[in-house]
């Protein structure tokens, strides 16, 4: 079956306004002479009804699936990113597409050196996990948390994987030390990490009034994944506590639909860093204390010795 396929984006989108063909995805135009270059072979039902052209290619989404999920257990992350990215530019609400091709390329990120582009590529990463809540659709819900289940599956493998950081030697007066900015990274993963957290609650927010079942599944992931971040984040306090403070949120919001299910005593952690982090603040004291009176002893000895 032949159809309008566009140029700049391959959508199959097109319609006839004021004498000109215009592509509804990318909005390039066409004159009728154009158009007639743009007639190709598609696969699918073709629907030429009225002023609209508009294709079936429920198909070829899924031949585009096939490929990336095959390319994707082979770590073929190119491969993976370019199939995801044609199921995106057909399907634009499909997350399993908006998740992985961001996925793939910040997977592709972690064997270069280049920290700059990385970071880019997280930024780009963590945006794409903030909109799925948006595209989740409630009425296919058992359809899609199986992905949402592999998704956080996957967060926690890319988390806890390894990547490529860059080491540092510096000889200063004789002294030589070594630096890394490995702890760039990390920070990066802490952020992707929290932010899938956030946006588990808020798909489970949508699900509260239809299914409980998968509502309650999808709380104790994002509380799963707050806990991770909390323990990735174990010399800062403050991290730690604010996770904890969102995982008591979270529970809260459990409990006011379905106070027989179990959630953890975030309250109780949060007072017990909160003491840990007053002993941790009254320890630096003292020891700063130490030092200065170690430092004016030193004084004194000079000044006495020197009389």
């Amino acid at each position: 079956m032949k159809a309008l396929v566009c140029e700049m984006c391959s959508s199959h989108d097109i319609v006839k306004q004021d004498g000109m063909y215009v592509c509804q995805s990318c909005g390039t135009k066409y004159t009728p002479e154009d158009a007639k270059s743009l007639m190709k072979e598609v696969e699918g039902k073709v629907d030429v009804s009225g002023s609209t052209v508009k294709v079936d290619n429920s198909s070829q989404i899924e031949k585009f699936l096939e490929n990336a999920r095959r390319a994707m257990k082979k770590e073929d992350w190119d491969e993976t990113e370019k199939y995801y990215n044609m199921v995106e530019q057909n399907e634009p609400a499909n997350i399993e597409a908006i998740f992985y091709s961001a996925y793939a390329k910040a997977k592709n990120s972690l064997i270069g050196e280049d920290i700059f582009r990385r970071q880019t590529v997280f930024n780009s990463l963590i945006k794409s996990v903030s909109i799925l809540d948006d595209n989740f659709d409630a009425s296919k819900t058992e359809e899609l948390y199986p992905i949402v289940e592999k998704m956080s599956s996957d967060v926690i493998a890319m988390i806890g994987s390894s990547f490529v950081f860059t080491t540092t030697t510096k000889v200063e007066g004789g002294i030589k030390s070594t630096s890394d900015n490995k702890d760039e990274t990390i920070k990066l993963f802490r952020a992707f990490n929290k932010e899938f957290a956030i946006t588990l609650k808020n798909i489970a927010k949508k699900l509260t009034a239809g299914n409980k079942e998968r509502a309650l599944q999808l709380y104790d992931l994002a509380i799963r994944h707050l806990r991770i971040y909390a323990d990735q984040t174990t010399e800062f306090y403050a991290d730690r506590i604010a996770a904890y403070q969102e995982i008591a949120k979270i529970c809260q919001e459990v409990k006011a639909f379905d106070p027989a299910h179990a959630v953890p005593d975030a309250e109780a952690e949060i007072q017990r860093l909160q003491k840990s982090q007053k002993s941790q603040h009254i320890g630096c004291f003292i020891g700063l204390a130490l030092i200065a009176l170690a430092i004016i002893a030193g004084v004194v000895m000079i000044v006495v010795a020197a009389k």
